[in-house]
């Protein structure tokens, strides 16, 4: 119904608005490719700036791609991390 489509909607308005950053980008690669960075912006309340990189994450992966990480140094695997404060706790 028109009631649950609308009751959706507003809930993936909620999930971007508790989002990082980069789930922000993957969640605004749904959206209409017909529609532009404004709009695009507007209908999450994101910026301008995260619906381009969305744009250019949808067209170089499809939906709901992954950002790249393009930091020098790659992030620890959460198992790693887990087992090294660990370690320095026993200490």
């Amino acid at each position: 119904s028109i009631d649950d489509a609308v009751s959706i909607l507003n809930h993936l308005r909620k999930l971007f608005s508790i989002s990082d950053s980069n789930e922000q980008k993957r969640l605004l690669t749904m959206l209409p490719p017909l529609w532009g960075r404004d709009r695009m912006a507007n209908w999450f309340g994101g910026s301008e700036h995260q619906a381009q990189h969305s744009v250019d994450l949808r067209t170089a992966g499809g939906i709901f791609s992954k950002p790249e990480d393009r930091r020098g140094n790659k992030s620890l695997d959460e198992q790693i991390e887990l087992t090294v404060h660990n370690f320095t706790l026993k200490k």
